[in-house]
């Protein structure tokens, strides 16, 4: 889930990047890395005063009157959240570095002969970013699975991901044969998107 949000997230951020100059593209990009700089208790922490019980959405919607929202906080959307703009960074700078393969002779060539902007996405873009965006994909799971902070502290107790379940296998029900399992396990799930870097990493020493 959070590997498909940033990319649907991340993707328009880059493109947006890619094809507009000015000053606004700076703003944006920064805003985009912005995060990278933030540690991640203290994103959990500013996430529980901004979407936790009588967080700051709380308190405006009850000062104009209005009811108060669903709080995310101790869900198993918390840490979905958390991941996804923890991880906003690093997706956006490799999507970016990626657009670096789209020519600009080829999108003015495509719009010559009538292409809109799906087309020159499609036709175009697409082909010469897919490596990009599945080493993007690969980083984004495999950071997200070595996470800890984000979801013990914003996670539910049940279901859990898998970085406080091992932990409380192995501290808490005191069965660390049980978690060596678990984490080989994840080990073996994390190496097939590992491969994914792999390849694109040869691929390019090819060309």
């Amino acid at each position: 889930m959070c590997a498909l949000l940033l990319l649907v997230i991340c993707l328009p951020i880059a493109l947006y990047l890619r094809f507009s100059s000015g000053r606004m593209p700076a703003y944006v990009q920064a805003l985009a890395i912005f995060p990278m700089f933030v540690p991640s208790i203290i994103l959990a922490y500013a996430f529980i005063r901004v979407l936790g019980p009588n967080g700051m959405v709380d308190i405006l919607l009850n000062a104009v009157g209005l009811p108060k929202i669903r709080t995310p906080y101790l869900t198993p959307w918390g840490p979905v959240i958390g991941l996804v703009w923890d991880n906003i960074p690093l997706t956006v700078l490799i999507l970016l570095s990626g657009m670096g393969n789209v020519a600009n002779h080829a999108i003015e060539a495509a719009r010559d002969v009538g292409a809109n902007r799906f087309q020159v996405f499609w036709h175009i873009v697409l082909p010469r970013i897919s490596n990009s965006m599945l080493v993007a994909i690969s980083f984004a799971v495999l950071g997200i699975f070595s996470s800890f902070t984000l979801p013990y502290l914003l996670g539910p107790a049940a279901p859990e991901m898998m970085g406080p379940f091992m932990n409380r296998t192995f501290r808490e029900v005191q069965d660390p044969l049980n978690a060596i399992t678990q984490a080989v396990i994840t080990f073996c799930f994390c190496i097939a998107f590992g491969l994914f870097y792999v390849r694109s990493v040869a691929r390019n020493q090819g060309k």
